[in-house]
């Protein structure tokens, strides 16, 4: 899972939407406060529109529970 987030950040700062969308299967589902995405190109056009808001700088940092 890190191996797979640390390639969606870097695309998503570089605003690569394509490397974006194939770290999603063909028929994934992202739940999100704006809406539901069905499908990998629904996922591909929600993230255009993010990137649309100007956000830079994504970044995941995994933390465990103790």
């Amino acid at each position: 899972m890190d191996e797979m987030h640390k390639h969606f950040s870097e695309a998503y700062n570089r605003g690569d939407l394509d490397a974006m969308a194939t770290e999603f299967v063909e028929n994934a589902v992202r739940v999100t406060p704006s809406g539901i995405f069905q499908g990998r190109d629904a996922i591909r056009r929600s993230f255009s529109d993010a990137l649309k808001l100007g956000l830079h700088d994504y970044s995941v940092e995994n933390r465990l529970a103790s």
